[in-house]
């Protein structure tokens, strides 16, 4: 009887320890599950951040508003939007991904333009402080804003090239549905209205004014 007792404790022993063991195993792939979502989530904040944020963590137009060239009359909250239309988001398996138009879309945004802007005013920051960037963003506002020549007429300043770095540089966009090329004609008045803000105005209106 005794040793039938002792068979019995020692099976209940068995069974505790293997439902332990199956509780152990639940606990961590669970806690498995935890990490790794944790770790998509700091990922993707990661990328949200080289997009949209600097290197504090705060959402300013400083970075994205310093246009890198060849991306036309652009105000600096186009380009933000933009930025945030290319970060990448989560799909239900909480997997990581971006969806690009074209492969040259996905080159341009990894080693593009914008990020050669983003490391050199950050190598700005860490050398000077946040004066110099600042500083370059309001010059390139200003000269955004003012135009050389009436509205119609197709005109640049050469200092918003030097402060973008622009100079020396020549690809498709200087030469293939400039403003300068277009054949349709507008109306220099309605520009001008449009400029003053009298009237709505469209995207292409905006570029030529």
């Amino acid at each position: 009887e005794a040793n039938a007792n002792f068979k019995v404790e020692v099976e209940e022993l068995k069974k505790q320890l293997k439902e332990a063991r199956i509780s152990h195993r639940t606990e961590m792939k669970h806690l498995k599950k935890q990490v790794k979502e944790l770790e998509q989530e700091r990922d993707s904040l990661k990328s949200m951040n080289s997009h949209v944020l600097n290197e504090f963590g705060l959402n300013a137009p400083l970075y994205c508003g310093l246009r890198a060239g060849g991306m036309g009359n652009v105000t600096s909250g186009d380009l933000c939007k933009k930025d945030v239309s290319l970060r990448p988001e989560l799909n239900k398996e909480g997997e990581q991904f971006v969806e690009y138009v074209h492969p040259v879309q996905r080159i341009l945004d990894r080693r593009g333009p914008r990020n050669d802007e983003l490391l050199r005013m950050r190598a700005l920051t860490a050398e000077s402080g946040f004066a110099v960037p600042l500083k370059l963003a309001m010059e390139r506002k200003i000269l955004c804003d003012l135009t050389p020549r009436l509205p119609g007429i197709h005109g640049e300043h050469p200092l918003l090239a030097q402060i973008e770095g622009r100079l020396d540089d020549f690809g498709f966009e200087d030469f293939l549905n400039t403003a300068e090329f277009m054949e349709e004609m507008q109306d220099p008045h309605f520009l001008m209205e449009s400029k003053l803000g009298l009237v709505k105005h469209s995207t292409n209106i905006k570029a030529l004014s």
